[in-house]
């Protein structure tokens, strides 16, 4: 994200809350209420399609601010620590998780992870997330309540259509 735009943002946060910041000290009742009246209003947000900020996040800006010094630049979205760092599933891992979907198509996201570790798949230390591989085979496998999947045959490999490389690539 470019300085430009950061500040954009930062400047768009801070004309959120600047009468929640400044001027005269309000009562929690008036910080709830004015809060609560910013959340329901859309907003045109710099750098996103988004129109609604919620409570929280007002109260989260507010405390970034105040413990920022009460300075514009404690508003500026931070970069991602993990960025230029892929976050998709290695092949081999989104192969191993279709096929083990498919022999135990009701078993929780954890319990897959525990099996790919037990098969020596991913090493015991490699991160692998619940909501990483929740996605995955949501976007994959179309998980539908209760663990119910259409993209996958009786045999538990991919339908005609799914290949490895189209579904990692």
């Amino acid at each position: 994200m470019d300085e430009d735009i950061k500040k954009q943002i930062a400047v768009f946060r801070f004309g959120v809350i600047a009468d929640l910041v400044t001027g005269r000290r309000l009562s929690r009742g008036e910080v709830v209420r004015l809060a609560r009246e910013k959340s329901e209003r859309r907003w045109d947000i710099p750098g996103t399609n988004r129109t609604r900020v919620s409570k929280s996040t007002i109260g989260h800006w507010i405390r970034l601010y105040r413990r920022g010094g009460c300075k514009l630049e404690a508003l500026y979205p931070k970069d991602r620590e993990d960025e230029g760092i892929t976050r998709s599933l290695a092949s081999e891992t989104a192969e191993a998780l279709i096929k083990l979907r498919g022999e135990l198509p009701r078993a929780p996201i954890p319990r897959l992870i525990e099996e790919l570790r037990r098969r020596r798949i991913i090493a015991p230390q490699e991160p692998l997330y619940p909501s990483a591989v929740y996605r995955f085979l949501k976007s994959v496998l179309f998980i539908r309540g209760g663990g119910f999947i259409s993209g996958l045959s009786a045999s538990g490999t991919a339908k005609a259509g799914y290949s490895a490389t189209y579904l990692c690539g």
